[in-house]
């Protein structure tokens, strides 16, 4: 069996072969194992639980993605600045990422006003990552924001929360 992304007659490469390598890959995959499973009939049925644990982690690895928002504030004042008004989907924080031009203040990410993970970022001309491991996970229609305090003369604030969320 040949390697090459099957094309429509008159089908040129294209930017679509990036989108259709990995779905081929699996095909030609499940292929090879299918036809092991044929070849060696009964002899492998003390390997379909590897099999099996083999699949569940390829499909679990095709349908969670890790995703960020951010956010830019010029002249930051103690607030509350909501990033997602209504979640489409559920997910899971992961880090809060933060530093500024000038100045600190205090940041700290919010899910439905409750604060998520477990300390605040100190904002500074340093960038902070905080790895966020509890009460982080957040639910469809729910509200994401972070509380600015404390602050003295910051500005040039940035963030990053990032998260990840199943596809299906």
């Amino acid at each position: 069996m040949t390697d090459q992304i099957p094309r429509l007659p008159n089908e040129k490469s294209s930017w679509l072969d990036d989108l259709k390598r990995p779905v081929w890959d699996f095909y030609l995959w499940c292929k090879t194992v299918d036809e092991r499973i044929r070849a060696t009939g009964a002899a492998i049925t003390g390997g379909l639980a590897d099999l099996a644990a083999e699949v569940a982690d390829i499909v679990s690895s095709l349908t969670t993605v890790t995703e960020c928002w951010s956010f830019f504030i010029p002249y930051v004042e103690n607030d509350t600045i909501i990033i997602l008004p209504k979640a489409p989907f559920g997910g899971t924080i992961t880090n809060f990422i933060t530093d500024a031009d000038s100045g600190t203040c205090t940041a700290r990410v919010r899910i439905e006003g409750v604060n998520a993970g477990a300390a605040n970022n100190s904002v500074s001309t340093t960038e902070v990552d905080t790895a966020y491991t509890t009460d982080n996970e957040f639910d469809v229609n729910e509200t994401v924001d972070v509380v600015i305090s404390s602050n003295s003369s910051c500005q040039g604030m940035r963030g990053q929360i990032t998260y990840t969320r199943s596809l299906l």
